[in-house]
């Protein structure tokens, strides 16, 4: 597996947490930190999926998606925004927008493994992803392996609670 995964994130922590976990599973993961590093990014090199935060100095998660999809090349890009802002409003704009994926901070590993692979038209939880490993977030939380459950669900059991 090789896809490239663009992951844009102002918080240092992040990046390396998700970045970290990508590689190990085998995808080219690059970083930006914001989102006009992004779009230079994403100018050299499209990527197959964008993972995005929402709330970034500079320019927030949305505009930054906008711009991004005016990239040649980056129109058809899905995008999965990892936020602590991909709630109520936040959540319903991105989607409207057209992300795949609006997952709230702090998830799972398993949660943001499986969009990942949905979003890449992949088996969430297949052998070839998550259910061969498992991995601790550095807060000793989670688990980084197959989740059993399509994002979309696992989201909305942790928003009923």
């Amino acid at each position: 597996m090789s896809d490239r995964i663009l992951i844009v994130d102002d918080e240092p922590s992040w990046l390396t947490a998700i970045s970290v976990r990508l590689r190990h599973l085998g995808y080219l993961a690059e970083t930006a930190s914001s989102g006009f590093d992004a779009i230079y990014a994403a100018g050299r090199a499209v990527p197959e999926l964008i993972i995005l935060d929402i709330n970034m100095p500079g320019m927030d998660g949305f505009e930054t998606f906008g711009r991004l999809r005016a990239l040649p090349g980056c129109a058809s890009v899905p995008v999965i925004f990892l936020s602590g802002k991909a709630h109520g409003s936040g959540r319903e704009q991105a989607l409207v927008l057209g992300a795949r994926f609006a997952l709230q901070k702090p998830c799972t590993p398993d949660v943001l493994t499986d969009a990942v692979s949905e979003a890449l038209g992949e088996e969430p939880g297949s052998p070839s992803l998550g259910g061969r490993t498992e991995m601790k977030f550095e807060d000793g939380t989670g688990s980084f392996g197959t989740g059993g459950t399509t994002p979309q669900e696992a989201e909305s059991k942790r928003l009923a609670h």
